[in-house]
């Protein structure tokens, strides 16, 4: 079991736009299963993999100069 514990940090890069895109999939998913269509649902599945897809979007390279970027989500 401990062997599907990942702890390493991770990026959250994009994590904002990747929980609107999976929530608007969810709500395509609904409306095209309650409608029987499956165009729509086919729809909410391209939106699931456009969410994935974020994921492995390269980091940008920083200068050791720079300062990092302010990450997405609440300031506190």
């Amino acid at each position: 079991m401990s062997l599907l514990l990942d702890r390493r940090p991770r990026s959250t890069r994009f994590l904002a736009w990747k929980i609107r895109i999976f929530t608007a999939a969810a709500v395509v998913a609904a409306v095209g299963i309650a409608l029987d269509n499956p165009y729509v649902t086919g729809v909410a599945l391209a939106l699931l993999l456009v969410g994935t897809a974020l994921r492995f979007l390269p980091e940008p390279r920083q200068s050791a100069g720079e300062p990092k970027p302010p990450e997405d989500g609440p300031t506190p």
